[in-house]
């Protein structure tokens, strides 16, 4: 990671806060109205919550798999195999249930043994070139109960483009979990962090080169919390950052989903010629 492009991420620290307030029902004076408790005649119990709505299903589609996309499965001990997903020239992405994997060109998950058949894994892929290509090809991978892999093709998502400014350009679409998954093609070097996690590397994925760079950040959506990521990168003098934000609080239908960007132009550092300097010696 170039020093200035971390720099860039590390300039702006999202953080998640969630406060409770513990309240205490006071007793109402004597001869006020109260609301009659459960059992009492006239009581209505509220029905429970639902919760939020589960996500429907992908379609899966008849349509072959491409050629170049190819699956292996390796044992890892006794217990577990690792299934890979690899494409050359992609952005290659892997999930099962809340397990994430992400990568240039590869992505892989360790899985069970004794939930082969249970394990049905989603792949995306996203072409690191060209520039202006925004399309998601994506699939759904079973196991055999051998560990043999089987995947279909399934719809691709449908893209919302978000925030384009400078030097980037960011669309998002749903992951098919409930979340939201944000992509930025940038024309420059490219970080980016995860700031409401542990750790600062989970979700957050950039393959970067000198001229341009692919991140993908990965926004699930639970309950009452928030998630944040951040992309940073330098224009000439002027820092840039670009921060999404997902939230679902009680009460809201669904997630919402910001992507926003800001720039602040760095003071160049002064460099003063040593003929400018005195030299002294130095005694210890």
């Amino acid at each position: 990671m170039r020093p200035a492009a971390a720099a860039v991420v590390l300039a702006l620290v999202g953080t998640a806060v969630r406060i409770g307030i513990a309240g205490v029902t006071p007793t109402p004076p004597p001869g006020a109205w109260a609301p009659p408790r459960a059992g009492e005649p006239g009581a209505t119990l509220a029905p429970p919550d639902p919760g939020p709505a589960p996500p429907p299903p992908m379609r899966e589609l008849s349509a072959e798999v491409p050629d170049d996309v190819k699956f292996e499965v390796r044992a890892e001990g006794d217990a577990i195999v690792r299934v890979h997903v690899r494409r050359a020239g992609h952005l290659v992405a892997l999930r099962r249930l809340d397990a994430r994997s992400a990568g240039a060109e590869e992505a892989s998950l360790p899985v069970l043994r004794s939930e082969l058949t249970d394990a049905a894994l989603v792949w995306e892929t996203t072409r690191l070139e060209p520039a202006e290509s925004s399309r998601t090809t994506r699939g759904v991978l079973r196991l055999d109960v051998d560990g043999k892999p089987r995947s279909r093709l399934a719809e691709s998502p449908a893209v919302v483009p978000r925030d384009e400014r400078r030097k980037h350009r960011c669309w998002s679409y749903a992951d098919g979990f409930g979340g939201s998954t944000v992509l930025c093609r940038i024309a420059a070097y490219a970080s980016a962090a995860n700031v409401t996690g542990e750790d600062p590397l989970q979700d957050a994925w950039a393959v970067p080169n000198i001229e341009r760079s692919l991140v993908r950040l990965d926004l699930p959506a639970p309950l009452d919390a928030a998630e944040a990521r951040v992309v940073g990168y330098v224009d000439g003098r002027t820092a840039v950052v670009i921060r999404a934000e997902s939230s679902f609080l009680p009460g809201e239908a669904g997630p919402s989903l910001t992507v926003l960007s800001a720039e602040r132009e760095q003071r160049p550092v002064a460099h003063f010629p040593r003929r400018h300097m005195r030299e002294e010696p130095f005694f210890f």
